[in-house]
């Protein structure tokens, strides 16, 4: 499935967002209280990739709009479109034709449920079961009468039982009486489908240290211990070595090997994303806690060393800029091998990057990470416009007694045309 829009009602500081279009990327410009974060929040909350922050609660009302305050409100509604494979499996599955679009609806309201809304043509799925059956000759009589699964119910039971086949097909429309083709089609196949959000916010910092066996244990500790391992875990995956392959080594030579082939090949991976961090070379170092022979655990500690100064700092010394990147490297990790789409939302990047790094940044999330995802991201800065997509841009503003307005007239809001405006003679020199 694909992302065609999305609209948020009732949420925070937004009372209707409006329709808001999406293609490969989206790019949400206002300043830090204009109402972005809440937008973001909303469209993660339709189908998060975490169980964290996942519910949406009273709370979130609008304080202003409380009069309308209703369980059954319709927070977030996205429209998803059906790949061309998609659509031709649920016909191959149903029947030609059993949905009469590849537009499907699907929203969540204030009690946490989700609304899925498309149109089915149940007489196309019956006559393809009674087809894939082979019983269309003892239905041919009765088929003008046949349009849903009732009438067909109603039209087999008063056929004769000649054949073990019609039983057995008057009892899964029995069934169907019960768990409707619909909901079959949800519950079996749109569930798996549509895309899961994955918001990038205040990113968990790489620690300049962490115990393997500490990380594992911290699992199942406290939700900020938990994320902490959970970085560090996914920076390990980001690396492609097992965890337990490290615990398990006995070589320590072999050991400090993988160390420096690993410190390698990721420095060359960020220098090839991000050309601003082609003088710094990342070196991860090993050292184990062994006692009588047995590796107790061992200790990876992560170090950034300047190849024109020769200086080596701990990683959490370092710019902000290189510990975010590689921070979002590590959370865009965790997805990596998943089989399941993916739609990535990234709040305000630019508060972690220099300017430098927020143009090249801009670039890699439009030229490479839209080549597997769908990219929403916000902005309060001139250097993460892309002036050459300009409608893929969003003003986000606040309007007085009303809460947040999404715009895709940048020149709608004075300070957003200024950013634009910024943006538009900085990447035009």
């Amino acid at each position: 499935m694909r992302l065609l829009n999305f609209q948020v009602n009732y949420y925070k500081c937004i009372s209707d967002s409006g329709i808001i279009n999406i293609n490969d990327i989206a790019c949400f410009i206002g300043n830090n209280n204009s109402g972005k974060t809440a937008l973001f929040e909303a469209l993660y909350k339709l189908n998060p990739a975490f169980s964290k922050n996942k519910f949406f609660e009273s709370d979130d009302f609008p304080k202003d709009k409380i009069e309308y305050q209703n369980s059954k409100t319709r927070v977030i509604t996205c429209t998803f479109k059906l790949t061309d494979a998609e659509l031709i499996f649920i016909n191959k599955k149903f029947g030609d034709h059993c949905i009469n679009s590849d537009i499907i609806t699907v929203s969540r309201d204030y009690a946490n449920n989700l609304h899925w809304d498309f149109e089915i043509n149940e007489e196309s799925y019956v006559k393809h079961l009674i087809d894939k059956r082979n019983l269309t000759k003892l239905f041919e009589k009765h088929l003008s009468k046949i349009n849903s699964v009732e009438s067909c119910y109603s039209v087999a039971k008063e056929l004769p039982p000649l054949s073990t086949s019609l039983v057995s097909f008057i009892t899964q429309l029995e069934l169907l009486k019960i768990r409707s083709m619909k909901e079959e089609i949800i519950e079996g196949y749109f569930q798996h489908w549509i895309p899961k959000f994955l918001y990038i916010s205040e990113v968990h910092k790489l620690p300049g240290y962490f115990s393997l066996k500490q990380i594992t244990k911290a699992l199942s500790s406290s939700d900020d211990v938990k994320e902490a391992a959970k970085t560090a875990l996914a920076f390990l995956k980001l690396l492609e070595v097992d965890i337990n392959s490290l615990l398990t080594e006995p070589d320590n030579n072999k050991l400090l090997e993988t160390m420096n082939n690993l410190s390698s090949n990721l420095s060359s991976h960020l220098s090839s994303i991000l050309q601003i961090f082609e003088h710094l070379q990342i070196d991860i170092d090993i050292q184990s806690l062994v006692a009588q022979n047995v590796r107790i655990d061992s200790t990876i500690y992560i170090n950034i060393t300047n190849k024109e100064t020769k200086i080596t700092l701990p990683i959490g010394k370092h710019g902000k800029s290189l510990v975010y990147f590689l921070s979002f490297l590590c959370s865009l990790s965790i997805i990596k091998d998943k089989t399941e789409p993916y739609i990535i939302l990234i709040d305000t990047p630019s508060d972690h990057l220099s300017i430098d790094a927020q143009s090249e940044f801009c670039k890699y999330i439009h030229d490479v990470l839209t080549q597997k995802h769908q990219i929403l991201y916000t902005t309060h800065s001139p250097f993460m416009i892309n002036t050459k997509a300009k409608d893929n841009l969003y003003s986000v503003f606040i309007k007085p007694n009303f809460g947040t307005v999404v715009s895709q007239d940048v020149n709608s809001d004075s300070l957003t045309k200024k950013i634009s405006d910024i943006a538009d003679k900085f990447y035009s020199k």
